[in-house]
Order: C-alpha cells, then structure tokens, then sequence
C-alpha cells in the first residue's frame, strides 16, 4: 500500500488527475484479489 500512497502523493505534486491515480490503485487492487485464489487453486498453494 505504500507505492500507492506515493502515487497519490506524486499525482497530487504533480497536479496530475488524482482520480484516475485512485481508481487505478483501487482496480489493481481489487483485481489482484480476485486473482490470487486462481494462483492458488492452479499452482497447489493449499492453504486451507
């Protein structure tokens, strides 16, 4: 979550649109937990 904020931070410096950055960080994010359970159940990360 670090680089996330950083972006924020640098989107912000920089008077970029600060939106877009958010809802990109918010989308990889979402779309990276959706994922993992199918990196799992492929690659036999049994975990439960």
């Amino acid at each position: 979550m670090l680089s996330a904020v950083a972006s924020l931070i640098l989107a912000e410096e920089y008077t970029l649109d600060r939106d877009s950055a958010s809802s990109s960080i918010a989308l990889s994010t979402i779309g990276l937990l959706s994922i993992i359970p199918l990196w799992l159940s492929l690659f036999g990360g049994n975990i439960f």
